[in-house]
């Protein structure tokens, strides 16, 4: 049983070419040295194929190169000391402007009745380190997402092993206006609230995002520029992922740094520990954008 995780950025249907775990199994048996596709059967070529349409590898001369970069223990230990650089600096930056946060937090907690705690969470964790550095390096070093032929346009990654488990990042999800309002303001969900005293998803208005945006820009793009002077120093030859799509390469990098970092704000109490068990509401919010 293969032992991959796949992750993605951007917007897309990566699974359907991984739809059991036969396509898993055979990625594991191309990465990272490749493979002469006359050592495949004709269905595992055929997966290949596939692949190759949406860059997940490149067929040549009779050889499959895999081009989606997984992430290793070997790379792991190859790459710690730039880890612990990058952890150090993103530290600086968040120090300086935490009490920013914790203000901001503050005063949507107080119009939301919500714990500020978790405001502060989404404000830092999916709005700075991730989305909102994500975004400016989408500007600048890393580039749009690729197109994937009719999948979307995204980045994607593996994983064998778990840096860890404490991230938190965006999915979007668009709630029409009128399927909002019809679940708000039924009779039937009015009785159901009738003796809750607030609500536990936070609803951040325009005004809110405009703050938002004000404090996370900004912080973002300290971040990105870190990550972006700190990528030279990474020996990319010596990884298992050194003859991967350079994009995907990139934006894993970006992801297991910041994961790495999440785990250190959590040790030095500046975010609240994720929860051991997930709540139906923990983690979701409502924006105006």
């Amino acid at each position: 049983m293969s032992d991959i995780n796949f992750h993605m950025a951007g917007a897309g249907k990566w699974q359907k070419f991984f739809s059991s775990e036969a396509f898993y199994t055979l990625y594991e048996r191309i990465y990272p040295e490749g493979m002469n596709l006359n050592k495949l059967n004709e269905s595992d070529r055929d997966i290949i194929y596939q692949w190759d349409k949406v860059g997940f590898v490149e067929v040549k001369n009779n050889f499959v190169n895999p081009k989606v970069p997984v992430f290793t223990e070997p790379d792991y230990k190859k790459i710690k000391k730039w880890l612990i650089e990058v952890e150090k600096e993103y530290l600086k930056i968040i120090n300086k402007h935490k009490e920013e946060y914790y203000s901001l937090a503050r005063f949507i907690s107080d119009g939301e009745k919500i714990p500020e705690e978790y405001i502060f969470t989404i404000l830092l964790c999916a709005y700075t380190l991730d989305a909102g550095t994500l975004d400016k390096l989408e500007d600048g070093i890393l580039g749009q997402p690729p197109s994937r032929e009719n999948s979307g346009k995204y980045f994607l990654w593996g994983e064998k092993i778990d840096i860890s488990r404490n991230y938190f990042g965006i999915n979007t999800y668009e709630i029409p206006q009128n399927k909002l309002f019809s679940v708000i303001w039924m009779p039937e969900m009015r009785r159901s609230f009738k003796n809750v005293k607030s609500l536990t998803i936070p609803v951040f208005n325009s005004k809110v995002m405009e703050k938002i945006e004000k404090l996370c820009s900004s912080t973002s793009e300290e971040l990105a520029q870190v990550f972006s002077s700190s990528i030279e120093k990474i020996k990319l030859n010596e990884l298992s992922f050194a003859n991967c799509s350079l994009k995907d390469v990139l934006c894993m990098l970006f992801h297991v740094g910041y994961s790495y970092v999440t785990d250190s704000l959590i040790e030095q109490e500046i975010l609240s520990d994720f929860p051991k068990e997930i709540t139906d509401s923990w983690g979701m919010w409502i924006w105006n954008k």
